[in-house]
C-alpha cells in the first residue's frame, strides 16, 4: 500500500510539473542571457580577449576606471557562474553575478 502512495504521489508531481510548464519563463531566460552576453563583450573589450590577464596589470579606460588585472580576471570567474546559472533554471541567480560584475567592472570615481 505505501509503495502505491509514493508511486501515486510521483506521478501526481510529475503531472503537475509537466502541465506548469518550465520552470522559467522564456523573456526572463532572454533577458539572462542577453545580460552574459553583454557582460562578455565588455569584458572581451578590456581584456582584448586574453583569458589570462596578469593580475598586476594596470588598465586604464578612457572614461577614467582604473581595473586591475586581478579584478578582470575575477569579472571572468563571475561571467562564467552567470552563464552557468543561465543553463541552470536560475535566471535571478545570473542576475545577481551579472550585477556582480557590473559593480566591479564601474566602480565609484576615486576622490583625491
Amino acid at each position: 500500500m505505501l509503495r502505491k502512495t509514493m508511486l501515486l504521489s510521483c506521478t501526481v508531481i510529475a503531472a503537475v510539473a509537466a502541465a506548469t510548464g518550465p520552470a522559467v519563463p522564456a523573456a526572463a531566460q532572454e533577458s539572462c542571457d542577453v545580460a552574459v552576453e553583454k557582460a562578455k563583450a565588455e569584458w572581451r573589450a578590456l581584456t582584448a580577449g586574453n583569458h589570462t590577464v596578469a593580475p598586476a596589470m594596470r588598465i586604464n579606460t578612457s572614461d577614467g576606471r582604473h581595473l586591475t588585472g586581478s579584478q578582470l580576471n575575477y569579472a571572468w570567474v563571475l561571467i562564467d557562474r552567470a552563464d552557468q546559472a543561465c543553463i541552470d533554471p536560475e535566471p535571478a541567480k545570473s542576475l545577481a553575478y551579472i550585477h556582480q560584475v557590473q559593480a566591479l567592472l564601474h566602480p565609484p570615481p576615486r576622490q583625491f
